[in-house]
């Protein structure tokens, strides 16, 4: 699951997904998380807030809280972060696209 912002944050994200999901399913999603905590200048330059993103415990914390229960936690690598970066800028270069407001907005 993608755009957890749709249902006003992580937290948000999980109860629309535990009202939609069986009490025998799965509540799977991936969430961008701090691995140490952000200066004030990348949260300037990212445009966010340190309460944007939890750390992967708060995430956990935050489901536990909600009464789901970890089973599998997957961490992307450094290396799968840029993957995934690199094909926004890639996108971005592409002229016969048009250019998401996403990356339209850290372009300038």
């Amino acid at each position: 699951m993608g755009a957890t912002w749709i249902f006003a944050g992580y937290a948000g994200t999980l109860k629309a997904l535990m009202r939609l999901t069986a009490a025998t399913g799965w509540v799977i999603v991936g969430e961008p998380y701090w691995r140490k905590e952000p200066v004030p200048e990348y949260l300037k330059a990212a445009g966010c807030q340190r309460e944007t993103f939890g750390t992967h415990t708060e995430n956990v914390e935050t489901g536990e809280r909600l009464g789901l229960r970890l089973v599998h936690t997957v961490i992307s690598s450094g290396d799968d972060l840029d993957n995934y970066e690199g094909s926004l800028w890639s996108a971005a270069s592409n002229t016969h696209l048009p250019i998401p407001t996403m990356i339209q907005t850290r372009l300038t």
